[in-house]
């Protein structure tokens, strides 16, 4: 029995170990815009539906590759402000249409 759970544990620390470690930069500026107020005094998170802005791989609309953004689906959801994707080399796909964004920030995104 205690083999087992010996090698359960192995197995969990191992895993946590390998889990995807996103971009501190990348994940800073978005929550620097998730975290932004719109004219309902709802955050930008709060209007996407992002529950917890500390697992970012659960956000809604979010893709993310190897520890960096591939791609946002935030389509028609009314999200204001502005938001900085600057040098976010591995972005691929953006869809922004529909929203009510003052400015989009895309320099450096060779992939875009």
């Amino acid at each position: 029995m205690k083999k087992v759970l010996f090698i359960s544990l192995l197995i969990f620390v191992v895993t946590s170990i390998n889990a995807q470690q996103i971009d501190k930069n990348e994940l800073k500026q978005l929550k620097t815009f998730l975290f932004q107020i719109s004219h309902s005094n709802k955050t930008n998170a709060q209007i996407i539906g992002i529950k917890d802005l500390n697992n970012p791989s659960s956000w809604q609309g979010v893709e993310w590759s190897n520890g960096h953004l591939k791609s946002i689906m935030w389509r028609g959801l009314s999200i204001e402000g502005e938001l900085n994707l600057s040098n976010m080399v591995y972005l691929q796909n953006v869809d922004l249409s529909r929203n009510k964004l003052t400015k989009i920030n895309v320099s450096g995104c060779s992939n875009l």
